[in-house]
């Protein structure tokens, strides 16, 4: 069998001359060929003569599919560990000289710090120093905040002493570590900031323990690494802005070290006055408080820092309002299509996620038109809708149009009144994503954000889902991948209450299959996923009185949007609209109450005129 040796990355380098390459595979020289394992084929119970091993000649890679082993070939081994060494290879960095410090503070650094309520003392304590930078005949002022670690420093950062202008560079090519990281050995509770004006606040206000982030909140949080033991014992006390940015950093910091022990500093401020009353002041920072409101303010609000949540943990105190909501006023009533026998089996909740599903040429498209323009003509909803079959989209608005007015639409069956108030009502309450410009989940969310921010988009309709491009990642399975959409689509919809309905097509299907949930095409997950399934089955026939749509739903997560079961709904191609229906004794159906009223009409107003006004006193004409 053929020799291999560790390559000290946990892989097994081989020669391919010594491989016991399969006949069928022995004449390549690129692509991948099979061969013998050279570590299991000749264990006890395993076949000696099983090919187990698929190795790549392009790339070298190869791995048994028996024992698991990951194997290298030795032609490409040198250039991939050249490759690993020179990724991996320890970065040398510079030690800044700071030999261009002022001997005392300069008289701009001292204004500076006044300003920013800053003692001598604190100043001196944290190392902070003045350096003079000359450009041409002007001189700048700058203070030096000084990385150490031991007795070492590893960077500066330099902030230009004014009150107006920003202005703040680092040493070139030093190794960025947290600010007054030594301050942090063998304490029991540890300050942590955005910045160093922030830190210089806090050990201002009493507080020693105090480390800053080295390049604010876009701070990469390796620094910590080679000091996490400085942490390991202590409870930590985020003090950074409260800004977006901040809150960001805020949740990484927290991830970093871990919630349990960690704390966070709201910088609002609250007191009561002479007379008793409560006030509030809200800041971005901790030198902003103490510059607006001074020490007390500042250790007030570090002294009330707040639990910091473990991410993705609900607690109650989270949701409480919504709770009192729901015992107060009840659960949310769900939409209902007021079409008999539908009502009783299915209705529209925000928030929650619908499937339906079908046999091509079955309605779903139909369908689907048919549940928007209900919503648009009853509750006013702004829908947003992904559906790259209705091509052109003029002939989806068509439908739609069909629809809202209850007539064919060609110029002999639609007069343009109607045609001129349908296209207004599309125009305001229906908007389509073009297919040509975004497939993927991740670009048909992010339109369905922006039209939510702006109130346009009540719901949203992703009709066929199979249209939908698959992530292009290695490693996964599509079934992974169908998990990872779904997940998506399920986090918007909660995130901002909006339903979502998705149309999608069955594994196989014939007139006499009865189809479930494990028949969706894809992926399981879309019927775990869902609120509501459903399937629809059209029985055709030549004569159009014994044509039926079936409406199946087979999962129904809550009773206040329907439960499961069956309804038999009549289709007519004039309205393009569905309605209950009951079946005759020759077999035939017929609609119940059937609505055929343009429904793009405005109903008329009353207006009550007062008959007793007296006339004018003044003829107007």
């Amino acid at each position: 069998m053929a020799q291999t040796y560790d390559d000290g990355y946990g892989h097994k380098v081989v020669a391919k001359e010594d491989l016991q390459i399969s006949r069928a595979t022995s004449g390549k020289t690129g692509g991948k060929i099979r061969c013998k394992c050279p570590e299991c084929s000749m264990h006890d119970g395993n076949n000696a003569n099983s090919d187990c091993v698929s190795i790549d000649l392009d790339t070298g890679w190869g791995h048994c599919f028996r024992c698991g082993t990951v194997f290298l070939l030795e032609s490409h081994f040198k250039t991939w560990k050249e490759g690993q060494e020179k990724r991996y290879a320890k970065k040398k960095y510079n030690l800044p000289t700071a030999d261009y410090f002022m001997a005392n503070f300069g008289t701009k650094t001292m204004e500076y710090l006044k300003f920013r309520c800053i003692s001598t003392e604190t100043a001196h304590k944290l190392g902070i120093r003045t350096r003079v930078i000359e450009h041409g005949a002007e001189k700048e002022e700058y203070l030096g905040f000084p990385f150490i670690d031991g007795s070492n420093t590893i960077d500066v950062q330099f902030k230009l002493a004014s009150k107006t202008e920003k202005k703040f560079f680092f040493e070139q090519g030093c190794e960025k570590i947290p600010y007054n990281v030594n301050s942090a050995i063998g304490a029991s509770q540890i300050l942590i900031t955005e910045g160093m004006m922030d830190a210089a606040a806090c050990v201002e206000c009493g507080y020693d323990a105090v480390v800053s982030l080295p390049n604010g909140a876009q701070s990469d949080l390796r620094c910590f690494d080679k000091y996490k033991d400085y942490f390991a014992h202590a409870t930590i006390i985020y003090a950074g802005d409260t800004d977006d940015p901040g809150i960001e950093a805020r949740n990484k910091v927290a991830a970093y070290f871990g919630e349990a022990r960690m704390k966070f500093v709201d910088w609002t401020y609250k007191w009561k006055d002479d007379e008793g009353e409560d006030n509030l002041h809200c800041a971005k920072d901790a030198n902003q408080l103490l510059m607006e409101k001074g020490r007390d303010a500042v250790v007030w609000c570090i002294e009330h820092a707040k639990k910091m949540n473990v991410a993705g943990l609900v607690e109650l105190d989270s949701v409480e309002s919504q709770l009192d909501d729901l015992y107060e006023n009840g659960l949310p009533k769900a939409k209902d299509l007021h079409v008999a026998k539908l009502n009783n089996v299915f209705r529209i909740e925000d928030g929650l996620i619908y499937l339906g599903f079908a046999a091509p040429g079955s309605g779903k498209s139909t369908m689907m038109n048919f549940i928007m323009m209900s919503m648009v003509h009853l509750y006013k909803m702004h829908i947003l809708v992904y559906s790259p079959e209705k091509y052109p989209t003029a002939r989806h608005y068509s439908e739609m149009i069909n629809v809202m007015t209850g007539r064919t639409f060609n110029k002999g069956k639609l007069i343009e009144p109607a045609y001129k108030r349908g296209k207004d009502i599309c125009r305001e309450y229906i908007r389509e994503i073009d297919a040509n410009v975004t497939n993927d989940i991740d670009g048909i969310l992010h339109i369905a954000q922006q039209e939510y921010y702006q109130g346009l988009c009540d719901m949203l309709v992703i009709d066929p889902f199979n249209w939908i491009q698959l992530p292009e990642q290695t490693g996964i399975t599509d079934t992974m991948k169908y998990t990872m959409l779904l997940m998506k689509i399920v986090q918007f919809a909660h995130q901002y209450k909006v339903p979502i309905f998705m149309m999608h097509h069955p594994r196989k299907f014939d007139d006499k299959t009865k189809l479930t949930i494990n028949d969706i095409f894809g992926s399981s997950d879309f019927g775990n996923k869902s609120d509501y399934v459903f399937w629809l089955d059209r029985k055709k026939d030549e004569n159009p009185e014994m044509e039926v749509t079936y409406w199946n739903c087979i999962k129904c997560r809550w009773s206040e949007i329907g439960k499961t079961g069956t309804v038999a709904l009549k289709y007519s191609t004039d309205t393009m609209r569905y309605a209950g229906c009951n079946q005759n004794f020759d077999k035939t159906y017929c609609a119940i109450s059937e609505d055929t009223s343009d429904w793009t009409k405005h109903e008329a107003t009353s207006q009550e005129i007062d008959f007793e006004e007296k006339p004018p006193e003044v003829c107007p004409f």
